[in-house]
């Protein structure tokens, strides 16, 4: 506990403040279950590829590339006779099918049935999906995954605390915080 203290008023001490942050949630992961940290961390990853997907989906469509049934259908066609109808389109849904596959391997560490398959399939972005379907599940899957992580972090560090460092403009709170204010933060139930 006073080698984490120590550590957090190092990385406060150097400004920098992003990696404060980071320090805080991998504090509130280590103190938790094994699994219970494996879920933060896969809904965290995912979180991660949801963005990544996004930028994905919205860089192919701005050069022209299409989504939708009939384009993921026949993609879908052309791969199962070792072919591609569009390297792009099938490297994206590729990339769609691995982020479903590493989501479930990391919530719950198990394999998944073909309806498990379907359900999961069913709720992420796809190159079967148009892009304003596509945008809306991916809105849906951020604000469901950044509420469960806020909640988890809430509960480690104490909402006042994590209103604080995460919802507020913490770059010169932090930078600026004395030994004593951080001592208070400490305090007022951050839990390290």
């Amino acid at each position: 506990r006073k080698n984490a203290q120590n550590t957090l008023d190092d990385i406060l001490t150097s400004g920098d403040t992003a990696e404060a942050k980071d320090y805080l949630k991998q504090l509130a992961q280590d103190g938790v279950g094994t699994d219970e940290a494996k879920r933060v961390r896969g809904k965290d990853r995912t979180l991660e590829f949801v963005n990544e997907l996004e930028g994905e989906l919205q860089a192919f469509e701005k050069k022209g590339g299409k989504t939708g049934w009939l384009r993921g259908t026949t993609e879908e066609i052309f791969q199962k006779v070792g072919s591609t109808s569009d390297p792009e389109l099938a490297r994206i849904g590729n990339k769609i099918a691995m982020a479903i596959q590493r989501y479930r391997q990391d919530i719950s560490g198990a394999a998944f049935t073909v309806p498990e398959s379907k359900e999961y399939r069913g709720v992420f972005p796809n190159i079967d999906k148009g892009w304003e379907l596509n945008s809306a599940k991916i809105k849906s899957l951020r604000e469901i995954f950044n509420a469960d992580l806020e909640s988890f972090y809430k509960q480690r560090m104490g909402t006042k605390t994590y209103g604080a460092l995460f919802k507020e403009d913490t770059t010169s709170l932090l930078q600026n915080a004395s030994q004593a204010q951080l001592d208070e933060l400490r305090a007022e139930g951050y839990k390290i």
